[in-house]
């Protein structure tokens, strides 16, 4: 049997083949190209948490809470108000708080990240701090404010704050 032949006889079945071996080619690419964007997302996302900035940010909305106790919510929106320096700079720091903990969530929202990749990115201790003290200071600024992302958290992270919680009792 002669090349021609072969291909006269065998052609379609040769060209499906090439064509299938070139799809599963594209298809194992695709992937690749997608983890390397999800793990550059990852990366960017704990270079910004882990901040110089974030950091300092972290400890401002601490320390505001520590002076002003239970009523640091209604303190920073009188503050605001009163275009206090304290607060202003309280402000700056929410914000960068917010829009972290926004970004995360907004890549979950539209599936770019599944659950358990946000749980490995976002830790319980930083959802925490997230709730108990940004949550109150965006609701000070704003009663109507979007509460998805803090919902969102708050649901996604149910059984590890119930631990968090009942560990931090105990100790």
């Amino acid at each position: 049997m002669c090349l021609t032949e072969i291909v006269k006889d065998y052609g379609p079945i040769i060209v499906i083949i090439i064509a299938a071996i070139a799809a599963g080619g594209a298809w194992a690419s695709a992937a690749r190209t997608k983890k390397s964007v999800l793990s550059q997302i990852v990366l960017q996302l704990t270079e910004a948490y882990s901040s110089d900035d974030m950091l300092k940010s972290i400890g401002n909305i601490k320390n505001w809470k520590i002076t002003y106790g239970d009523g640091f919510a209604t303190r920073y929106k009188d503050g605001l108000k009163g275009n206090g320096d304290g607060a202003l700079k309280l402000n700056r720091d929410r914000m960068r708080c917010t829009h972290y903990f926004d970004r995360v969530w907004k890549l979950k929202a539209t599936k770019a990240l599944q659950d358990n990749q946000v749980k490995k990115i976002v830790l319980v201790d930083q959802v925490d701090f997230y709730l108990t003290h940004i949550e109150p200071l965006e609701e000070a600024l704003n009663p109507n404010y979007d509460k998805s992302a803090f919902d969102g958290f708050r649901e996604l992270y149910k059984t590890e704050l119930d631990k968090y919680h009942r560990r931090n009792i105990n100790e």
